[in-house]
């Protein structure tokens, strides 16, 4: 996990989980930036951040996942090399049944 502070405080992390079956792949499990700092390039940095400390931990291929409505995320994450491989959907419904 990499953490971005300003003045102490946390204002974005992003993070990678190898794969227990696989350690050469890795999940760039979450990359989050506090609201009132988005737009300035620190979910950027923080992601380049994880991807070289990947290569040079013997990480090969590093995937993640990325809600349909998050589309600034979306555009990074494809800015950076990732390609779409895998589409999910969820189906929900309230409960009692």
């Amino acid at each position: 996990m990499f953490l971005t502070l300003h003045q102490g405080e946390v204002i974005g992390c992003a993070g990678l989980n190898r794969d227990t079956d696989q350690p050469e792949r890795a999940e760039n499990a979450l990359t989050a930036v506090r609201r009132d700092w988005r737009g300035r390039g620190i979910a950027s940095h923080l992601k380049r951040r994880t991807l070289h400390w990947a290569v040079a931990n013997g990480v090969r291929e590093v995937y993640t996942w990325t809600q349909v409505g998050n589309q600034s995320m979306r555009q990074l994450n494809e800015h950076l090399g990732y390609v779409t491989r895998q589409i999910g959907i969820t189906v929900s419904r309230p409960l009692p049944l």
